[in-house]
């Protein structure tokens, strides 16, 4: 939690027969087993007790997957690696802002290659003097439809 309030890392908290109440406030069965935890440690610095609680407490208050018995364990974990593969999945690459005719070349590409139609595997080449813009342009084709593919990969500075 320190790394999430200091650094702003992903924090995605799983409840898995747990209230995030419970783990707020380090009550009910939680909290008993919390205590006991705490007991069966032998040399438990007292400093860290009050962090861990309050590492806790910032924890349950973060949006997450609460889990009470009601789904099953499979589809469970599924949505959660398809929550954080999102998650990490935000990253575009580098465009320079507000280039110049840009998006009707995107979407004049992305018609070409019609990937709502096929399940094929898509192969896009660009060729062409250098500077006219074929690398700013597939970067771009590449970020708005890449998600859109289980895999997908972008080879840049390719040379004959």
């Amino acid at each position: 939690m320190e790394c999430h309030r200091t650094i702003g890392q992903v924090v995605l908290p799983v409840f898995f027969d747990v209230d995030p109440s419970e783990v707020r406030r380090q009550t009910g069965e939680f909290g008993k087993s919390f205590q006991n935890a705490l007991n069966r440690l032998l040399k438990v610095d007292e400093f860290m007790v009050p962090k861990w609680r309050d590492s806790l407490r910032d924890a349950a208050g973060l949006a997450g997957f609460v889990v009470l018995n009601s789904r099953n364990e499979s589809e469970v974990i599924k949505d959660i690696v398809e929550n954080v593969t999102h998650l990490l999945d935000k990253t575009d690459l580098f465009i320079a802002d507000n280039p110049v005719g840009l998006e009707s070349r995107v979407q004049d590409m992305i018609q070409l290659l019609d990937t709502q139609q096929s399940n094929n595997v898509l192969l896009l080449g660009m060729w062409g003097m250098g500077g006219i813009g074929k690398t700013t342009i597939a970067k771009a084709i590449y970020n708005k439809i890449g998600r859109d593919f289980e895999r997908r990969s972008f080879l840049a500075n390719i040379r004959e």
